[in-house]
Parts: C-alpha cells; structure tokens; sequence
C-alpha cells in the first residue's frame, strides 16, 4: 500500500505557487522539498505507541553498538521514528 502525501492538483498548485521547492537533476532524478508544508499524517500512525517503541528500539541499538565496540548510534537512531510510523501503519513492507 503507498500513500501519496499530496493531491495530484495540490502537487500541480505547489508547483506553481513555490517552484523553488522542486529541482531537476541532470541525470533526470527529481527533487522536492517538504519541509515546512502543511502535510497530513498518514492513517494508521499512532504517535504514543510509535514514541513507546522508538525508545525500547533506540535501546536495543544502543546495546548492540556497545556490544560490537564499533559503529556509531546517529544514523540509524535519527530514523527511528520515521521506519517504525512506516512499518506499523502499513504504508511500507518487507
């Protein structure tokens, strides 16, 4: 199941009303920047069980890069909360 965070004529609208927000790259990948939109949060998401789980996830990292003496907790800690609000409302599966 995907989830689309913007309208096809919300897309179009922002697009013509803040053009700096998209870019094209050479090699043809495109680029849009959300930040600061007003965007919906995606059905599903439940925000006190996702903060629940972020911290007990967050734990078990942190206890495996002690473990291993190797690695460092930024990367995967600063997305906590973006995979497991994916995982756990179905918008993404593996």
């Amino acid at each position: 199941m995907s989830y689309n965070v913007i309208t096809a004529e919300g897309w179009e609208q922002l697009r013509q009303e803040q053009p700096d927000r998209f870019k094209h790259e050479i090699a043809g990948a495109k680029y849009i920047n959300l930040q600061g939109l007003d965007l919906q949060t995606p059905e599903g998401i439940e925000r006190q069980r996702i903060d629940k789980l972020t911290k007990l996830m967050r734990g078990l990292m942190f206890c495996a890069l002690e473990a291993s003496h190797s690695g460092h907790p930024g990367g995967s800690s600063s997305k906590a909360e973006q995979l497991l609000s994916l995982v756990l409302s179905g918008n993404l599966a593996f």
